[in-house]
């Protein structure tokens, strides 16, 4: 949406200069002072719109404020002031970041299986590296992927394109579940993790949380993730917040 006012604001600048120029308003001008003129009006006006496109950004932003907590948390963004306490190390296989766009690199599918961690052979801590490949099709079998591995050629072949080209969002979405039950860890944080997924499939991956014994905080807008949750917190945009056991 914001994209949409941005380019909008932009046919407005030309627009408001046009009604000047065909309303005769530049007709004793050169056309050398005629390109000045309407280059100082044409700023004048982009800055204005922009500066009315930066408020509605700010709207949408305070909307966003749960997201913007897990990303503090996560260590994505550093806090302007204030002070993070965190009682948990933010490794992956203690607490797991879950953004709605899934993060990619440009390696083979065991990369991204993996990601972050940087030794293939570990599984959640515990594995022997003879059943690695056994239990990376098992998870992209699990969260509905099976058919991934033979797309890309396997689980160490190049893959030529970008991922991201590749993938649908709901794809993407499942690498990303993918990944966590990869490494179990204590915590998941979820930022509208299954929002590009269908509801059955959203209840499955977060019953699959639960038998791995995850605790999971989500950010989401669905109120079918409501029943996958024992509290809830309610910001509402002002400063204001509620911390509510879920009842229903």
């Amino acid at each position: 949406s914001i994209n949409m006012f941005d380019y909008v604001g932009a046919i407005l600048s030309y627009l408001i200069i046009a009604i000047a120029l065909f309303g005769g308003k530049f007709d004793n001008m050169s056309t050398t002072a005629l390109g000045g003129e309407i280059s100082r009006n044409s700023f004048f006006a982009m800055y204005l719109i922009n500066c009315c496109t930066q408020l509605i950004d700010l709207s949408v932003d305070v909307t966003n404020m749960a997201g913007y907590v897990h990303r503090i948390l996560s260590g994505m963004w550093a806090p302007l002031s204030g002070e993070v306490i965190r009682f948990l190390p933010f490794d992956p296989k203690v607490v797991f970041f879950l953004p709605q766009k899934t993060f990619v690199t440009d390696g083979t599918l065991r990369q991204q299986l993996t990601y972050p961690c940087e030794n293939l052979l570990l599984y959640g801590g515990h594995s022997e590296a003879g059943d690695e490949d056994e239990k990376l099709l098992g998870l992209l079998d699990t969260v509905g992927l099976a058919n991934l591995c033979s797309r890309v050629g396997g689980l160490d072949s190049p893959v030529e394109c970008k991922w991201e080209d590749m993938l649908t969002p709901g794809e993407m979405q499942r690498l990303s579940f993918a990944r966590l039950f990869y490494q179990r860890p204590q915590v998941a944080l979820l930022d509208e993790a299954t929002s590009a997924l269908d509801t059955s499939t959203e209840s499955k991956l977060y019953s699959i949380c639960k038998d791995f014994g995850i605790t999971v905080s989500s950010v989401g807008h669905r109120r079918s993730l409501r029943q996958f949750h024992d509290f809830e917190l309610n910001l509402d945009g002002e400063g204001g917040w509620e911390f509510k056991k879920i009842e229903d």
